[in-house]
């Protein structure tokens, strides 16, 4: 008896689209014969087992266990931050076991584990139709130089976050972020070099990393650490200085990423409105909304006619001006927001698509920090120079939650 399997994904895979196993054995002519797959997820306790028949023409049994794989990832952001984090929830681990099961309809045997995969890994990002037919691991990790953040120039205020996400298979190719500060004359006014500190292979979470580049969470880390985060250093004092007039990260180690720019910007004259959004390969980019904003507030009112009038003796039924003839007994609220940004480039237009078709947005609340909401665009006006000439992005937000008034 012989069981093979043909087809299998890589080593590292986005978790949102299919993950395609082919078998055959050569016992795919018995009795009520069907493939089997167990799929064993790290920190699941048991296995999920996918059943295939027998294709009519190649034998052979074909399974997907992306479906089953995606609900396994989540993603990862989190607030006042610094320096380098794991992506823990972002990824799976898992490893698929084959087996085949045949034989009368009333006595149908199971044979298990007859061949496995060796250990494999999601992360939660989604290829485009075109993109994944060409995917291999290299054009996305950091073992190529690659991050999962869109290398677009950023704009932040001194006080904001921001984070760059990427992956590797080897935990050495990204060992340090370079940081250099420069002012409105080009000048370097300030640079560190901050040690990654998650370079153990043997660690899986080590794997999937994402770190702190906005200037807030640059800030956190003081010239004077003993966290071991910063290994050498330009000038004194804060990492982003107030004069700063950009920054620039790059990442190294056994390879090296682009430069990613970031300006710093000052408040404008309407109030800041900063999101932060999850992108199609599962890092949250982050853009200032800095033009006019509105709020608006959707009421729904469930009322009921009450009888009036009542009783005021034994003897006696009056009304009273007070009375309340139409009761409101359940009241909801839904607030919803209105943000314009500022003029905007062809390449931020078509980066920000992410951002409408984003399922994962937070507003950046300067009180309660991130705050769930959802966009309500469904058709995307696509800009360009050449028939728009300056454009900017016009976007309606619904917050996640409703609010509610007392029942009557």
């Amino acid at each position: 008896m012989s069981y093979n399997i043909h087809q299998q994904p890589g080593q590292y895979r986005p978790a949102y689209n299919d993950l395609i196993f082919v078998v055959s054995s050569s016992n795919n002519a018995q009795l009520n014969f069907n493939y089997f797959a167990d799929i064993y997820i790290v920190g699941v306790t048991d296995p999920i087992r996918l059943k295939a028949p027998v294709h009519p023409t190649y034998g052979s049994g074909v399974f997907n266990a992306g479906r089953v794989i995606e609900n396994y990832v989540n993603s990862d952001i989190s607030k006042t931050t610094y320096g380098f984090q794991k992506n823990l929830n972002s990824f799976a681990s898992y490893r698929v076991d084959f087996g085949e099961e045949y034989g009368p309809s009333s006595g149908v045997i199971q044979y298990s584990g007859i061949t496995s995969t060796a250990y494999k890994y999601v992360w939660n990002g989604v290829l485009d139709f075109l993109d994944v037919n060409t995917y291999t691991m290299q054009s996305y990790s950091a073992d190529s130089g690659t991050v999962l953040s869109e290398n677009i120039d950023r704009y932040l205020e001194l006080t904001q976050d921001a984070w760059l996400y990427f992956y590797s298979n080897d935990t050495t190719s990204y060992d340090t972020a370079h940081v250099l500060a420069y002012n409105s004359t080009g000048g370097v006014i300030r640079g560190v070099e901050i040690a990654n500190p998650y370079t153990s292979s043997g660690t899986i979470g080590n794997h999937f990393l994402r770190f702190s580049s906005g200037a807030n969470n640059l800030n956190m880390i003081s010239s004077g650490s003993t966290s071991g985060y910063i290994t050498s250093t330009i000038g004194s004092g804060l990492i982003i200085p107030a004069n700063t007039y950009k920054y620039t990260i790059q990442f190294d180690g056994a390879s090296a990423s682009p430069y990613f720019t970031h300006y710093i910007t000052t408040l404008c004259k309407y109030p800041t409105n900063r999101l932060h959004f999850l992108n199609e390969l599962g890092a949250f980019e982050s853009f200032n909304f800095t033009k006019l904003s509105k709020k608006k507030i959707d009421v729904t009112r469930s009322k009921y006619k009450a009888p009036y009038g009542a009783l005021t003796s034994a003897s006696s039924f009056s009304y009273n001006n007070s009375d309340r003839l139409e009761r409101t007994f359940f009241t909801s609220m839904k607030e919803g927001l209105s943000l314009k940004s500022d003029w905007i480039t062809e390449a931020e237009h078509e980066w920000l698509q992410e951002l409408i078709t984003s399922p994962e947005i937070y507003l950046d609340d300067p009180t309660f920090g991130l705050v769930a909401v959802s966009c309500n665009i469904n058709t995307i006006d696509v800009k360009t120079v050449l028939n728009d000439k300056l454009f900017n992005l016009s976007i309606d937000l619904e917050y996640s939650f409703n609010r509610y008034r007392q029942r009557y």
